[in-house]
Order: C-alpha cells, then structure tokens, then sequence
C-alpha cells in the first residue's frame, strides 16, 4: 500500500460527505480518490480508478436505493462477492462503517469492517481510525493458516474490534460482558505487587524495636 491511503467516501448526505472528506485529508495519512452518494457510483469509481482505492467509508444508510436503511451493508456484501470471484488479486478495499446508530455493529462484525464510526464525525476518531489502519498494513505477515480472534465491542460511543490476543479476562453481567485488555493486568499486577511488597527505603531507615 502507498504511504497515503487511497480513500473513496460512500456517504449520500452532503454535509456529512463534504466534513469527512476534509477529515481525511486534514490527516495527512490519506487522500480521498472518489467522493459518492449510491453505490452505483461508489462501484463506478472503483473500477474507473486510476489508482488504488485502499479504505473505502461507507454509511449504512443511503437514501434513493432499493433498501435504503442496510444499503452500505448490502453494497459491501456484493464488493466482496465479487472480488472472491476475482480471484486473490482483486482483494476489496477495507471498510470503515459510519452510522448514526450501533444496531448494526456485529453485522458488521460478520462482515469484517476495520472500524465502526458513529456520527457525528471526529478529527479525533477518523485519525485514529486510519493510524489503525497504516499501522496494520505495515505489520509483518502471518500465515494463512493462523485464524485471529476478533471481538466486537463498546468503547464510549464507538464500536472498536480489539483483536482476541488484547483481551485476558471477560466479565459477564446479565446479557452484556466487559472485555479487560492485556494492558490493563500488567498494570494492575504491577500495583499490586507495588502494594504488597514493603518500601525498602521505608524498611532501612526504620530502626527495629528490641525483643523482650
């Protein structure tokens, strides 16, 4: 992949359209290709492409289609139907769903988005979900054969898909369960090993009582 990211926006609101377009290139890690409002035209910039479409943004609903409410979802579908026709050479571009809402979170789990936005937009959060991306496609290759563990779940407003290696620990409470990251139990045993053992400054200075 380029060091920019070829990037096609698939948003049928223009306001909506125009901002994340100006996201994207305010993040110097990509560079918009093609900007749509059907998918239509979003197959249409794909193919006339001069050159390669790398994170395509697709919003879930798009008004004027057959099935406006899952239209992204549908269009996504159908892209990566027929680049398995295509054979491995046409591999689709990655996804990044952005929505109002989070009802469809683990269809687009199923499907293998990269990321989930929920609108309205951020500078913040289009940025970290393209360093995700550069950041993975600069990651060594592993072998076919090894299957990753993706997880869906909630971080604050967004929908994030840590991987399954991130996760030690899982807590479930009625029909939800939280995720504890790695991260976290490193710290956590490091505090407690902190507050367990004694100060040895605190233990050398203070003189011991004589025994009766």
């Amino acid at each position: 992949m380029p060091e920019s990211l070829g990037v096609l926006v698939l948003e049928d609101e223009w306001p909506a359209r125009n901002y994340l377009v100006q996201l994207v290139e305010r993040s110097k890690l990509a560079h918009v290709v093609a900007a749509v409002s059907s998918t239509a035209l979003a197959s249409e910039a794909l193919a006339a492409s001069p050159t390669a479409v790398d994170v395509a943004f697709v919003d879930i609903h798009l008004a004027g289609e057959r099935q406006p409410a899952r239209a992204g979802l549908t269009w996504i579908t159908s892209l990566q139907e027929r680049s398995l026709a295509a054979g491995r050479d046409a591999a689709p571009p990655r996804v990044v769903l952005t929505t109002a809402s989070s009802e469809h979170a683990m269809r687009a789990f199923e499907l293998g988005v990269v990321d989930y936005l929920l609108k309205p937009f951020t500078e913040r959060r289009v940025r970290a979900s393209l360093e995700r991306i550069v950041a993975s496609t600069r990651a060594p290759a592993r072998s076919r054969d090894v299957r990753e563990v993706r997880i869906a779940a909630r971080h604050g407003r967004a929908i994030v898909f840590p991987r399954g290696r991130d996760a030690f620990a899982f807590e479930a409470e009625a029909a939800s369960a939280r995720a504890r990251p790695e991260a976290a139990r490193r710290r956590s045993v490091a505090q407690l090993a902190r507050a367990m053992l004694p100060d040895r400054r605190t233990c050398a200075s203070t003189p011991q009582r004589n025994r009766l």
